[in-house]
């Protein structure tokens, strides 16, 4: 009985871990032997506001049987011009048959009592519109719901259908109710996936410089973006768990955290600038740079050479990033048809600044090259 109870204890907790916002990483360099941390802020108060404590999920979110699986936070190769990417879960679609057969539609709805407070809807070179909609849960929770392909009416009774330019602020909030409908996404072979993004005042996430982060729009989101399933009871929030990973469902039981930063070693975001988060490009170079290790035991980097690259776990030159406290060289292969696309040479040299060297052909060389960019965090 006493072993029984301390297994179901271990299992509770083991839950609260996952889904705590961000799990912590521990990294030990082993130059120094100091422990290296990333995720959670534990130095942050934790005196939080009572009514975020309270938010309970009651319905779910969307049609989970339509679901292939979820990439969990932190996890999508995004950077440069996508940079609030890396805060959000990305919801793959099942197709009504064999590609290119079209998604299913699913329907979603509101996990809990919210309010409809701003929205968007346009369409990106051409492709289908879709639309984005952000709710307030309370005064400290924010929950955003991008690239969904249809609202339903009393949703387009109130904002309209006409295209807007960036978000638009509703005069008056349009309130929800747990289990409303409030929207649509796939039904076509263009939309495959769409996303959620959550984020809570009173949660910080580790940066190793969080002050680049502090006042600015978008670095304000990556402070404060938390697993969008964690406000599930536990076996509501198992469902959620079991269609978590990067290339297919069950890969990980992490919902994920949007900071990879790891003191002391390559993994994380990089910038151009020291500081601000300001997007932008230098030549082949770009700003923000991501790279971290994928559940799918991969190292996922963006951009190099203006591309994302999915390091297999197959590939040679794999290596963790949290592992990297000195350099290390991937060699590049194209997504597409598995061919050389050159390589990208990491050197640090120190906790917020590294080197890069890269090459659009050939293997990795035997030494650091002479010409490099300098990157900051």
């Amino acid at each position: 009985m006493r072993i029984k109870l301390v297994s179901i204890l271990l299992s509770l907790l083991l839950m609260s871990v996952l889904f705590s916002g961000c799990t912590e990483q521990v990294t030990t360099d082993n130059n120094t032997n100091n422990t290296q941390h990333s995720g959670t802020d534990t130095n942050k108060d934790t005196n939080e506001d009572e009514e975020t404590q309270e938010v309970t999920f009651t319905d779910h979110l969307f049609e989970l049987d339509k679901a292939r699986y979820i990439v969990p936070l932190g996890e999508l190769e995004g950077g440069w011009e996508e940079m609030e990417v890396n805060n959000m879960a990305l919801v793959h679609i099942k197709r009504t048959g064999e590609y290119p057969a079209p998604c299913m539609t699913m329907e979603v709805y509101a996990p809990t009592d919210m309010s409809l407070t701003s929205y968007s809807y346009y369409s990106y070179g051409g492709s289908p519109p879709i639309w984005t909609l952000i709710f307030e849960i309370n005064a400290d929770i924010t929950l955003k719901l991008s690239a969904l392909t249809d609202v339903p009416y009393t949703i387009k009774n109130t904002v309209g259908t006409e295209y807007t330019i960036g978000e638009i602020t509703l005069a008056t909030p349009l309130s929800f109710t747990p289990g409303e409908l409030i929207g649509y996404a796939g039904g076509s072979a263009d939309v495959t996936n769409w996303d959620i993004l959550l984020y809570d005042k009173t949660h910080e996430n580790f940066y190793v410089n969080p002050d680049r982060y502090k006042g600015e729009y978008l670095g304000e989101r990556y402070l404060t973006a938390i697993c969008p399933f964690q406000f599930y009871p536990d076996e509501m929030k198992q469902e959620y768990i079991n269609l978590l990973g990067f290339d297919e469902a069950g890969e990980t039981a992490d919902c994920g955290c949007a900071s990879r930063d790891v003191v002391g070693t390559l993994s994380g975001i990089w910038w151009l600038s020291t500081e601000g988060t300001d997007i932008g490009e230098k030549g082949m170079f770009t700003t923000p740079l991501f790279i971290y290790s994928n559940s799918a035991g991969g190292t996922s980097l963006g951009f190099v050479n203006k591309k994302r690259y999915k390091i297999r776990a197959e590939n040679p030159t794999n290596k963790d990033p949290a592992t990297v406290i000195d350099e290390h060289c991937y060699n590049l292969i194209s997504v597409w048809d598995g061919s050389s696309e050159g390589y990208a040479y990491f050197k640090i040299i120190s906790d917020t600044k590294m080197q890069l060297a890269t090459g659009t052909n050939g293997a990795c060389p035997n030494s650091f090259p002479e010409e490099y960019i300098t990157y900051y965090r």
